[in-house]
């Protein structure tokens, strides 16, 4: 029974939809984010853990299936918001606080505001997407100080 799990990993398909701790951790099939992201190797132990900031990381996460979904989900929360989220009649400044908010735990400053509503110009769901993913690959999201 055991040989046969072993023989499970391989080709395994990370479905990329829960936190990092919840995700199984095969040798022979580490997640593309986690590999991009200097995780550690699982076949020895390490007491710690290198660090670096390529440029391969942050085109990880622009091209990243799962970050584009999650920039696609919180654009619609903000392009048509539900009950749970923003409500529809806020201005698209008060909504790039509500993202800055959501995405970087701190509020957008003047040049940050204007720099998103170029970005957003159309006030489009694209457009909120992208904003999103820009926020996402941010140094500010990665980082905290």
């Amino acid at each position: 029974n055991s040989l046969k799990a072993v023989k499970e990993d391989y080709g395994f398909r990370h479905r990329e939809q829960f936190r990092a701790v919840y995700g199984p951790w095969f040798r022979n099939s580490l997640p593309t984010l986690f590999t991009e992201f200097d995780g550690p190797n699982p076949s020895y132990s390490s007491g710690e853990r290198y660090v670096s900031t390529v440029a391969p990381q942050a085109l990880a996460i622009l091209n990243s299936p799962f970050t584009r979904s999650c920039a696609a989900s919180i654009a619609k929360q903000l392009v048509a918001p539900t009950a749970s989220s923003a409500p529809p009649d806020r201005s698209v400044e008060d909504r790039i606080h509500v993202l800055f908010r959501w995405l970087l735990s701190r509020p957008a400053t003047p040049a940050e505001v204007q720099w998103s509503r170029d970005v957003i110009a159309n006030d489009s769901l694209e457009e909120w997407e992208r904003l999103s993913l820009l926020l996402i690959a941010s140094v500010d999201f990665r980082y905290q100080d």
